[in-house]
């Protein structure tokens, strides 16, 4: 709570307190003072001072004037006067944004007209909030409003209600799951199987345990050494016996968790979750024989992982690993991996401020790509561009309406074939055109060239022959009467 505010909370709503909390808050009605109840914080007696609808979320804008640390009286009236004045401006026609410039003392959202982020209830104090809930839409905004802080003048920016239980629905499970209150359905399946396997537990036993945990407890140095000797059993659940030696080892090795818990509640608490986990374990243990439908999903999946995994060594892995079988599957298939015709082609980008003549002239001529990039090209400037490689049909629309022949191609404008712009510093005038070294004639693609498609392939031949040394291993016969019952 805030110092001198009378332990107001202010407003909150679902999953902004502790559950405890919570669900006591809302089962006193306004004006009670509840029972006292505990949380992991300690406990707590909470009087109901107001209920209202859910505010959801909201923003907003305010010109704020502050009090000083060491305000006085005559600081009240004078921050109350400025902050009646500034209101009769706003009245007056002067802007909402203009105010927030000259009077607010939030400095963090001057030039932002004011605005505060995104907010629930939970975040400002009940004045605030009231003052709000009043204002019906954007731009509306509020007479002067006093909360502890100061003087506050809001305006409505946008407000988002809670929405339907459909539209809430996964946000409340994300939120759920990671709320106390999500162990209320789980205690409530763990008295189930409790009650289904006769749970029966034995507390002078567990005192026992709990006698022998000295100093070295808090030090995380028990050992279940402290326990030589005890073997009575602390629990029974159907056919499962827990015993003292059960509960040692499991207090042995979780006894780092204690934190700052007093021993006695930590010892209560670890007792707990190792009979709940003793139970999840059980009822895990014997879903298949309660319920079939489940058993026979589980050898579905049982089955479908080991022809996975039976899939990935003698076809998937294999045909990743067995290089020598890839290449000599590609030896006796070259043919279904052909290169169609492809051009030997140098595409040329030339600036404007090179004349691309004497580019032409150059390439004409046969010259190296890079002998051609150092004559036109400096270490500031770089007028000319060239791509050199083989080329097929599809892989551009430049050399896809080029004739495919020897020679060099017409000069063309860069801004009809964009694509070549890409991460270039070309300008808008360049210009390019293609040298066509040759055409080369349909060839078989390398195994490197075509390695996907060609590994691919090979998996499904690996698979093909060990479905064939199956059947053969395995002959399947069929019963065609029976077959020829089914419609």
């Amino acid at each position: 709570a805030r110092k001198g505010n009378g332990g107001d909370l202010g407003y909150f709503s679902v999953f902004d307190m502790i559950y405890p909390f919570e669900e006591m808050s809302y089962q006193t009605e306004i004006g009670d003072i509840s029972m006292p109840v505990r949380t992991t914080y300690g406990y707590h007696i909470i009087k109901v001072n107001d209920k209202q609808e859910a505010l959801g979320r909201a923003k907003v804008a305010h010109i704020y004037l502050s009090f000083p640390n060491d305000a006085t009286a005559e600081d009240s009236i004078n921050k109350e006067k400025k902050i009646n004045e500034i209101y009769l401006k706003l009245e007056g026609g002067e802007t909402f944004e203009a105010l927030v410039k000259t009077y607010s003392d939030d400095k963090g959202t001057v030039d932002k007209g004011g605005v505060l982020p995104w907010f629930g209830s939970n975040r400002m104090v009940p004045d605030f909030i009231d003052a709000i809930k009043e204002l019906d839409k954007p731009e509306d905004y509020s007479e002067p409003v006093l909360t502890v802080f100061g003087w506050h003048i809001i305006q409505l920016v946008e407000r988002k209600k809670p929405g339907t239980y459909e539209e809430e629905k996964e946000n409340i499970k994300r939120r759920m799951v990671k709320d106390s209150r999500y162990q209320k359905g789980k205690e409530s399946i763990i008295n189930k199987i409790k009650k289904e396997y006769n749970f029966k537990e034995y507390p002078s036993a567990k005192e026992e345990v709990y006698a022998t945990l000295d100093s070295s407890f808090l030090k995380s140095a028990w050992t279940i050494e402290k326990i030589n000797g005890m073997s009575k059993p602390v629990f029974e659940l159907g056919e499962l016996t827990q015993s003292q030696q059960d509960l040692g080892k499991y207090l042995e090795k979780n006894q780092g968790r204690r934190g700052m818990k007093p021993l006695d509640d930590f010892f209560r608490d670890q007792y707990n979750m190792f009979v709940e986990e003793q139970c999840v374990a059980y009822e895990d243990r014997h879903l298949e024989e309660k319920h079939p439908d489940f058993r026979m999903l589980m050898n579905e999946y049982n089955d479908g992982i080991l022809l996975f995994n039976l899939t990935d060594e003698k076809v998937w892995s294999r045909a990743i690993k067995d290089t020598t079988g890839l290449e000599a599957f590609h030896a006796e298939h070259k043919s279904d991996y052909m290169w169609g015709e492809r051009l030997d082609a140098t595409i040329c980008i030339v600036n404007e401020n090179i004349e691309i003549s004497q580019v032409r002239k150059v390439v004409k001529k046969g010259t190296d790509k890079e002998k051609i990039l150092t004559r036109f090209n400096n270490d500031s400037i770089t007028s000319v561009f060239i791509n050199e490689q083989l080329y097929s049909r599809g892989d551009n629309n430049f050399i896809d309406q080029l004739p495919w022949a020897r020679g060099l191609s017409k000069v063309f404008m860069i801004n009809e074939y964009p694509e070549f712009k890409k991460n270039r510093a070309i300008s808008g005038e360049a210009s390019l055109f293609a040298n066509i070294n040759a055409v080369v004639a349909p060839e078989p693609k390398s195994l490197d060239e075509a390695r996907g498609l060609i590994t691919s392939d090979y998996q499904n031949y690996l698979e093909k022959e060990w479905i064939k040394e199956l059947k053969a291993k395995y002959p399947v016969v069929v019963n065609e009467e029976v077959l020829s019952t089914i419609k």
